[in-house]
């Protein structure tokens, strides 16, 4: 991994302590930066400037992915319960 520089709000970072992708939403100058998971963890949480890192294409598209499947409406077609007696005519 590679350590993190230029930082941008709202792209997607490694978090070093944990190793999970996390968004960037917050700078505080010469502490460190807050990165959120997917579900909001880490909120508020300043994490060391050393301690953030490049994510690759497939990090940042893990953390997207499970991002739209914990936001997903229940009213969406991927998401809705399935009864298997009625779709097949059992």
């Amino acid at each position: 991994m590679k350590k993190a520089t230029n930082l941008k709000i709202g792209a997607i970072y490694i978090n070093g302590m944990t190793g999970n992708p996390c968004r960037l939403v917050n700078i505080v100058p010469c502490q460190g930066a807050w990165l959120e998971s997917y579900d909001g963890q880490g909120y508020g949480d300043t994490v060391k400037f050393e301690n953030v890192y490049y994510a690759d294409s497939d990090e940042v598209q893990d953390y997207l992915e499970d991002y739209r499947a914990y936001t997903a409406s229940e009213k969406a077609p991927s998401h809705k319960p399935v009864n298997y007696d009625t779709q097949w005519n059992v």
